[in-house]
């Protein structure tokens, strides 16, 4: 797994490429949490070249909503593959972060 942080003032766009497994979930964490969340605004994690997001995945994206949403910050979800999309959806995590899926 692949990840790319680019930070600005209030905004970080992550762009992340790959497998997000039991590992490439630990190597997410590692990335989500070098962000610093302080006076984040607005996050978009970009999933257009991620070709598997498992559940341990799932809770990191989770647990950085919590960082961004407890300061007042939003996160959304781009580029976002079918059928992870789909399960999103099913999960209802779309009352969570704002999902866009990929064109």
């Amino acid at each position: 797994m692949d990840c790319k942080v680019e930070a600005g003032e209030d905004t970080v766009r992550i762009t992340v490429a790959g497998r997000i497994d039991e590992a490439g979930a630990e190597d997410l964490k590692e990335h989500l949490q070098g962000v610093d969340t302080s006076n984040l605004k607005d996050a978009v994690i970009d999933l257009g070249q991620v070709t598997y997001l498992g559940s341990a995945g799932v809770g990191k994206l989770l647990l950085f909503y919590k960082a961004v949403a407890s300061r007042e910050g939003r996160v959304s979800i781009v580029n976002i593959p079918s059928e992870i999309y789909q399960h999103f959806k099913r999960v209802k995590l779309d009352d969570i972060f704002v999902l866009r899926a990929a064109p």
